[in-house]
C-alpha cells in the first residue's frame, strides 16, 4: 500500500514539474543564487616582456604586474562578429 503511495506521488510530482517548467529552472538555478556553489571562474591578465597580451589560469612570476578578472560560467567573453554588410 505504501509502494503505491509513493508512486502515485512521484507521477503526480512528475505531471506538475511538466506543467509548470519554470519551477524546475529556478530550483536548477538555487544553488547559484544562494551562493552554495561558485559559478565563477578567475583569470589572469598580463603583458609579457615583448608587449603581448596573456591571459592565463595561473598568476604570472613574481616581479609582473597583472589584473585578475572574474567571469561567470553563463557570460559570453567572445566578441560578437561584426554584422556582415548588405548588399
Amino acid at each position: 500500500m505504501l509502494k503505491i503511495f509513493f508512486i502515485i506521488c512521484l507521477i503526480g510530482a512528475g505531471v506538475y514539474l511538466y506543467q509548470h517548467p519554470d519551477i524546475l529552472s529556478q530550483a536548477k538555478q538555487l544553488p547559484q543564487k544562494t551562493g552554495l556553489i561558485d559559478d565563477s571562474t578567475v583569470v589572469y591578465k598580463w603583458q609579457d616582456k615583448d608587449g603581448s597580451w596573456q591571459i592565463t589560469g595561473e598568476p604570472p612570476a613574481d616581479g609582473i604586474p597583472y589584473e585578475t578578472q572574474k567571469y561567470q560560467h553563463d557570460t559570453n567573453i567572445i566578441p560578437a562578429l561584426p554584422e556582415q554588410q548588405k548588399k
